[in-house]
C-alpha cells in the first residue's frame, strides 16, 4: 500500500528487498486581504524493506518548491527527513493493525525554505477493517519542531481516514487532520480536510489525487 496521497500512513511495511517511490505535485493558492499568492511543491517518499515488518525511509514533505506572490517569486528545495517504519502487529476482530513511524528531519533544504535544526517525530499508525469493504486508519504524531528563531516547541497532530476500494484497481478516501502546538506556545490550530482516491494502471505503477 501507498502512504500518499492522503496524510494517515498504512501500518503496513514493504517486504525484504522491495523498494517503492511514491512521488507528486502539490498546488497551493491563497487570497488573503487583496493579496493573492500560489505555489507549488514536488513531496517525494523512497521506501524500502529491510527485513521482515521493517522499512527504512527517505522523504521529502517538499521537494523542489515554487512561490510567487505580490513581492515576487522564489524557488529552492525542502528538508529532508531519514525514518523507519516497524509493523508491531495485526489486526484481528476489533484490534487494529499496528506500526511506529520514527523519522529525524534534516535542515537540509535551500535557505528560505529550510527549517531550523534536526526536528525528531515519532507516530503511531493504527488500521481496522470494516464492514463491506471499508477501512478505518489512525495517525497520531509528535514533533519536537522549531521556529524561525531556533525556539523549540512540540507540537502534535492527528488525522483520520474512511477509504474504500473502488472496483478490482481503483480506491477512494475521506480524510480529517489536525495540527496544534502542545508546548504552552500560542498559535492556531490548523485542521484540513481532504478526499481523493487512486487507480492501478499496472501491478507496480498508481496513480493517485487528493
Amino acid at each position: 500500500d501507498a502512504d500518499r496521497p492522503d496524510l494517515v500512513d498504512s501500518p503496513e511495511t514493504l517486504a525484504p528487498g522491495v523498494c517503492q517511490l511514491e512521488i507528486g505535485v502539490a498546488v497551493a493558492v491563497e487570497s488573503n486581504a487583496g493579496r493573492h499568492s500560489e505555489g507549488w511543491t514536488t513531496p517525494a517518499l523512497l521506501r524500502a524493506g529491510l527485513v521482515k515488518d521493517l522499512e527504512l525511509r527517505l522523504e521529502s514533505d517538499d521537494g523542489f518548491v515554487y512561490q510567487r506572490g505580490a513581492s515576487g517569486h522564489s524557488g529552492g528545495v525542502g528538508d529532508v527527513g531519514l525514518g523507519a517504519k516497524i509493523h508491531l502487529a495485526d489486526g484481528y476482530a476489533a484490534r487494529p493493525e499496528l506500526g511506529v513511524l520514527v523519522d529525524l528531519t534534516l535542515p537540509t533544504g535551500s535557505s528560505e525554505f529550510a527549517g531550523r535544526g534536526v526536528r525528531p517525530s515519532v507516530a503511531v499508525p493504527l488500521s481496522w477493517d470494516l464492514p463491506v469493504g471499508l477501512s478505518l486508519a489512525v495517525m497520531p504524531q509528535l514533533v519536537w519542531d522549531a521556529d524561525r528563531d531556533g525556539e523549540r516547541f512540540v507540537s502534535g497532530s492527528a488525522a483520520g481516514s474512511l477509504s474504500r476500494a473502488v472496483g478490482e484497481r481503483g480506491g477512494a478516501f475521506v480524510e480529517l487532520a489536525t495540527t496544534r502546538s502542545l508546548s504552552g506556545r500560542r498559535g492556531a490550530r490548523l485542521t484540513s480536510f481532504d478526499v481523493g482516491g487512486d487507480y492501478r494502471l499496472t501491478p507496480r505503477v498508481r496513480l493517485d489525487a487528493g
